[in-house]
């Protein structure tokens, strides 16, 4: 074999290894490419979710829970909780979690509450969120945020501090009252409202407990007047009964001398008749002379 025959067989061989593995190449990538179209074909929803399904960026239908096929590259898939979950008041990741307000006598206040808060899961309502705000975090950066904090301040600014604080209940159902009707015409089921707590100023609690003090020493003061007003009109109708009682005391003893002044005016004899129911029957021991016995009228 000569060096041009050597040359052809070794061009041959290489030919055929290049050609190899471009097949091999070719499997390769077809493999990859139809596991991946395998893989993008099809999609999951959870429960608790609504699946969006567009082609191209645009609307196709809502996924119920489940299972379902789309075409790969050409179709995409966002979900949409439609969980109850509740509203967070800070703005920033950063800020402080409570509403800051001002009620009706100008006092600042953080208020700690909880709005709970979900999606309808029906395809009208889905599709409406998507085409509107673009997700249920825009929906809510968008309406439910701002019409919960317009309906706590409302109702808290109609209230002085002390009101609030007294009338927490009466104001739990105020703020759920205003703020079904803001949110009212807009896709929310709203869920409880509960306020937890109410904190305001350092220097406007001072000034409560100052005059919570002042009260409580007003009234333990009035207490003390009341109850000396009380000994005073106790002490005063016990000396109008003792009065009273001697008076009664000296009429009944003036009207017994009297019947008895005039029992012996009317009877003479009466005076001896006394002299004998207290005589001991005992004559005495000695006589003045001349003097009669007792008891005898020597006239």
């Amino acid at each position: 074999m000569n060096y041009d025959e050597m040359r052809q067989l070794e061009a041959e061989r290489t030919e055929r290894l290049i050609s190899f593995g471009k097949k091999i190449a070719m499997g390769v990538v077809g493999g990859f490419f139809l596991t991946m179209t395998a893989c993008g074909s099809f999609y999951s929803v959870e429960q608790g979710e609504r699946g969006i399904h567009t082609r191209t960026g645009a609307l196709v239908g809502v996924s119920q829970p489940g299972f379902h096929f789309k075409f790969p590259f050409i179709d995409g898939v966002s979900h949409i909780s439609i969980r109850a979950t509740p509203i967070e008041w800070k703005l920033q990741p950063d800020a402080d979690s409570r509403m800051a307000s001002y009620s009706k006598d100008q006092q600042p206040a953080h208020i700690a509450l909880t709005v709970t808060w979900s999606l309808p899961g029906d395809e009208k309502t889905m599709g409406d969120i998507f085409t509107t705000y673009g997700s249920r975090e825009g929906f809510y950066r968008a309406v439910v945020l701002p019409k919960s904090v317009e309906a706590v301040k409302g109702v808290f600014g109609s209230y002085d501090a002390v009101s609030v604080i007294q009338q927490r209940a009466k104001f739990n159902v105020e703020v759920a009252e205003a703020l079904a009707k803001l949110l009212e015409g807009y896709p929310v089921n709203l869920g409880g409202v509960q306020v937890q707590d109410i904190e305001f100023s350092d220097a406007y609690e001072d000034a409560v407990e100052a005059r919570m003090t002042a009260q409580v020493e007003v009234q333990k003061r009035e207490q003390q007047k009341q109850t000396a007003q009380i000994d005073a009109d106790i002490a005063v109708i016990k000396a109008e009964a003792a009065a009273q009682q001697t008076r009664l005391n000296g009429e009944a003893e003036a009207a017994a001398i009297k019947a008895r002044a005039d029992a012996l005016a009317s009877n003479a004899k009466l005076v001896d008749l006394t002299a004998v129911e207290k005589w001991n029957g005992v004559l005495p021991s000695t006589m003045v002379p001349g003097s009669a016995m007792p008891f005898i009228n020597v006239k």
